[in-house]
Formats: structure tokens, sequence, C-alpha cells
């Protein structure tokens, strides 16, 4: 007899007999299985639900790839890039039927898998960005704009040495805070806060900084203008613009895609030019034609002019036959004392003064007494002059070199002379065995140049002058010596140095920055990553000469 809750079944004769439990499961376990269940959906749900979203960016990459590969060869070909499409609502540029038409090398115009509308294309002209949206709203970009870009730097050192003189830059700098930026356009700002020193964009894409006199600008893909510090200049809320020049005063000229130069505060509209120059009374602007504008209303009319130097409060024009005019703001010397005779081939500018050399190599200057407006050589036979922003300095061709302004000094010779350093009233020079010599203002050289020769170039930032060796180590001397880097590790090679007024940054090559200088103007607290390859507008493969701009 079968006891309850038991089956048999029959098999040949035999019998087996089952229990069979007629308990089944409780309310709280179905629903905790329930709930596991829903878990589990739910995590293959979310790693299923992105790959839709990833496969659309990979296309969205693999379309900007394609696109770059045969605009390369377009470029190899023609000598230039395809015109973009523009919208004549939006006015944004776009890579659509006409540049893909124009471009000819695609079988089918890559459309975005989302929205099916183009990509954005930038046109720099001796250069260009493609821009795709991600799904998590990031910019992926291809970029090509290096070029169309590129200067001989923007922070403290290379206005003070690559410009022929501090004065003459067509930028403004910021002498208070850094900012870095890696390759991905991310941004990271340290120093003084109201100058820029915090406040930074979080967003990735950035391509360009621009240092300010109280903050930072910076330039998206799109070509807008993102501004961080106090006394924000005025900036329009549209895209399109490549470049930025100081207009005096905390103004600003921005540069647009189609090569014209604007002020919006101002409302003023430029639509061709070769040079823009300014001071604290203003700007100068040199046109292709020859002619200037200026809101300094004394400045020079008629064509004929090629280059426009700058000093605090005046400007100094040189036209094509080496004749010289000064004009600018009333009370200093309001350039009455500008040489009469021509025949002059460059002229540079300290703070308040100018020297012109001519074509015999003889020197001339004029301005304030003090600040190297008088007391230039009286020999001849110079090739070279520079500004520096408390005086000048001249080289003859045997390395016979002399100074005067604040950094006085009668003579010195340097056979082997390679390149001069200047930092605002002191100078460094560099031979091509390695070795340094430093004078001037006792204020920037309480200690002295390193005496051994191993160096291959040298920085400025206001309190001195940085030093690299061969082995890419890094020696300080100055008004603040021992206020270097500490966390330069053994082996960690340096490749440039980057200043604003009292403190620097070195970079190394994994671009790694090692700060150092006045603690509050970032002297301290550089990034602690690592992939930097800009620093207040320099980089590493900036031009080495823009005195002739």
């Amino acid at each position: 007899m079968l006891k309850t809750g038991q089956q048999s079944q029959n098999f040949g004769g035999g019998v087996i007999i089952y229990n069979i439990k007629t308990k089944a499961f409780t309310l709280v376990e179905l629903i905790i299985t329930i709930t596991i269940l829903a878990i589990l959906a739910t995590i293959a749900f979310i790693n299923l639900g992105n790959y839709p979203a990833d496969s659309r960016d990979a296309v969205r990459k693999s379309d900007l790839r394609t696109i770059e590969k045969a605009m390369t060869i377009y470029h190899i070909e023609n000598g230039r890039y395809p015109t973009p499409d523009k919208d004549t609502v939006d006015g944004k540029t776009y890579f659509g039927e006409k540049a893909f038409k124009e471009l000819g090398k695609i079988n089918e115009l890559p459309l975005d898998p989302t929205t099916g509308k183009p990509y954005r294309y930038i046109s720099l002209g001796v250069g260009y960005i493609l821009v795709a949206e991600l799904e998590n709203g990031e910019l992926f970009r291809v970029d090509h704009s290096r070029l169309a870009f590129q200067t001989c730097g923007m922070d403290y050192n290379s206005l003070a040495n690559k410009y022929g003189s501090y004065q003459n830059a067509p930028y403004g700098t910021n002498t208070n805070a850094f900012t870095a930026m890696k390759a991905d356009g991310t941004l990271y700002s340290w120093g003084i806060s109201s100058s820029g020193g915090e406040g930074h964009p979080t967003e990735k894409g950035f391509i360009k900084i621009f240092p300010f006199t109280f903050g930072f600008l910076a330039i998206n893909p799109y070509g807008k203008v993102i501004y961080w510090g106090s006394s924000k200049p005025n900036l329009p809320d549209e895209e399109g613009f490549i470049g930025i020049y100081s207009a005096g005063h905390g103004d600003l000229f921005l540069k647009k895609i189609d090569g014209k130069l604007k002020n919006y505060r101002l409302g003023i509209e430029i639509p061709q030019y070769k040079q823009v120059s300014s001071n604290h009374g203003g700007y100068a602007v040199l046109k292709p034609d020859g002619s200037i504008i200026s809101n300094i209303l004394t400045y020079p009319r008629g064509n004929g002019f090629k280059k426009i130097v700058s000093s605090v409060d005046e400007f100094t024009s040189m036209d094509n036959n080496g004749c010289l005019k000064s004009w600018g703001l009333k009370g200093r010397w309001n350039g009455s004392d500008a040489p009469s005779d021509c025949n002059y081939k460059k002229v540079v500018s300290s703070k308040y003064s100018f020297t012109a050399i001519d074509s015999n190599g003889c020197l001339k200057s004029w301005g304030v007494p003090g600040w190297g407006g008088n007391g230039n050589p009286t020999d001849c036979g110079y090739i070279d002059v520079k500004g520096d922003s408390h005086g000048f300095i001249a080289i003859k061709s045997d390395g016979t070199i002399k100074s005067w302004g604040a950094g006085v000094l009668n003579s010195l010779s340097i056979p082997n002379l390679k390149k001069i350093y200047m930092n605002g009233g002191s100078f460094t020079t560099l031979d091509s065995s390695g070795c340094l010599k430093s004078w001037g203002a006792d204020y920037h050289l309480r200690v002295g140049a390193p005496t051994d020769c191993s160096f291959k170039e040298v920085f400025s930032y206001g309190g001195g002058f940085i030093g690299l060796k061969l082995d890419g180590t890094l020696s300080f001397w100055g008004h603040y010596p021992n206020q270097g880097p500490t966390n330069i590790s053994p082996g960690n090679k340096i490749v440039k140095v980057f200043s604003n007024g009292d403190a620097f940054v070195a970079m190394d090559e994994k671009g790694c920055l090692h700060s150092g200088g006045k603690p509050n103007y970032g002297g301290v607290n550089a990034p602690p990553d690592c992939g930097r390859i800009e620093v207040n507008g320099s980089r590493v493969d900036d031009l080495e000469d823009c005195s002739q701009m």
C-alpha cells in the first residue's frame, strides 16, 4: 500500500516508489526569486544596451578618419582643403554635399548614424577640424589645426625672447597664473584665482589657450571663445574664431575664419590685416596695402608702411624707405625724438623707449632716459638689436655685445655667441660650448649663472633664469634661485620650461609638469597628471623667431 505523497511505476514487474513532496514555494521565496531574476535581467539589459551606442560612436569615429585620409590625399594633389558647406540658418560649417563632391574620394557622404546630418567641418585655411558628437555628449575631433595656431608662444619667456622685444608681441600674457592643456583639450588652471588660477572650463575639446592680462581665453573646436578670470572682455556668443590679439587696455581683437578682425566693445571690423600691435593706449593695425588704422588719432596716414612697434604708451612705424614715425599718448615724450632720417632696417622697443638700427649697423635710441632712451653706442657695425622691458642690447658679428638702460654693460665679447635671453632688466648669453654669462639689474641676479658649460637652452621668468642642461636637468639663478621644482624624479628628462611673472613650469618627456617660483603665482599645485601639451599658449614645437612678425 502506498503512503500519502508516494507514487509507483511498474517496470517489467518491478515497482519503483517515488517520494513526492506536495509543499510548493512560499510567497517570500517567490518574491526573492523574481527579484533576483529582475536584477540579472537589468544587468544584461544595461550591458547589451550599450552595444548600439558604442557601435554608433565607432561609426562616427570611422567616418571622420575616412574623411581625414581622403583630405590628406586631396591636399597633396591640390595644396588646399575642400570648401565646407555653410548652413544658411545657423551659419555653421559642415562636411556636406558641396565638400563631399569637391573632395571626390569617398563613395558616400558620411552622416551621423543618429541624426542623419553631416559632421561639423571647420576650415582654417592651412588646416581643419572635423567634429562628431558622441553618445555621452563629448566631442570627438580630428584636429589638423596646429599650423593655423602655431606661434612663437605666449608665456612670459616667449614674449621676452622671441618677438624682438617684450612689448612687440601681438598677444597679451598672464603673469599671475597658469593654464595647461592636454591633447584631448581638457584644461587645468592654477595660480592667483582672480587672474584665472581657478574656474577653468571642465569640458574637453579645446584647441588653443590664449593668456590674457586678467585671466585666460580658450577656443573650442567650433571656434567659440570661452573666458575665465576677472575683468571679462566683450565676447560674442558665436562661433568661427581662430585667433585672439591684444587691442590694449584689456581689450581684444578676435580673428574670424574668413580673416576679418573684430572688436566687439568698439564695434570695429577690419576686413584684412598684416599686423596687430597694441599698448596701454590702444591699438594700431597694419593693413596689406601698407596703410595704418589706430585709435590714437595722430597715427601716420598714407601707404607704404611695413612694420609697427609699440612701447607702453607709444607706437613707432617704419615704411619701405626705412623712415620712422612715432605717435601715441601725450605725457612722456609724445614721439618727438624719433629720428628724421631714413634708411633704418629694424626698430625695437623697451617699456618707454625705442631703438632703431640702420643699414650701416649704426644705432639711434629715443624715449625716456633710464629706460634705454639715451646712451646708445655711437660706433657702428652692429648686426642686430633687441629690446628688453628696461633697455636694449646690440650685437656685432664678432660677438661684441653692448647694453644700455637698466641693465648697463659697457662691453662684453662672446665670439661663439649662440643666443641672448632677457627677463626685464637682466641678460644671459649662451655660447656654442654651452657656457653662460649673466649681467644686469642686481634685483634679478642675486645669484649668478652657473659656471659649468653643459647647457643647451635658457628660459626667463620675472624672478630670474632657468638653464636646461644637455642631460635634461635644470639649474636656477637670479632673484629666486632656491624656488625650483622639488618633485622632479631622477630620469625625468625636461624638454621645455614655461613661465609667468614670478613662477615657472618645467615639462618632461611625458608631459608631466613640475612648477617652481613664488607659490601663489603657480610655483606649486601644478596638475598631478601627465600628458600636457600646452601651457599658457606655448608648446614644445613653437616657432623660434617671430621678431619680424
